[in-house]
């Protein structure tokens, strides 16, 4: 994603409720955004206006600028070792 351009992700990660939300969560609200965002792409995930593979692009963006654990991203994101880095470098490169 280039420079400040806004994606359906980040529209659909935006709306969330997190007021609503936290009354029956413990995570902090970035965590909540994350999670539910990705949860709402796997239902609408294969529409037109929103690519089935955005949303891990997305959470794995996120869990690497915090240095989340390599093996647990690939994992829990089920991308590939090679998108891994690419993000990485993306990410260096947006810094």
């Amino acid at each position: 994603m280039a420079g400040n351009q806004i994606s359906n992700f980040d529209i659909l990660r935006d709306g969330i409720n997190v007021n609503f939300i936290r009354k029956i969560s413990d995570l902090n609200d970035d965590a909540i955004k994350i999670l539910l965002s990705v949860y709402i792409c796997e239902i609408i995930g294969g529409l037109k206006q929103m690519p089935t593979k955005l949303h891990k692009i997305e959470l794995a963006k996120e869990l690497i600028k915090t240095n989340y654990n390599q093996n647990k991203i690939l994992d829990l994101c089920s991308i590939s070792q090679s998108t891994y880095f690419k993000l990485k470098k993306e990410i260096k490169n947006d810094r």
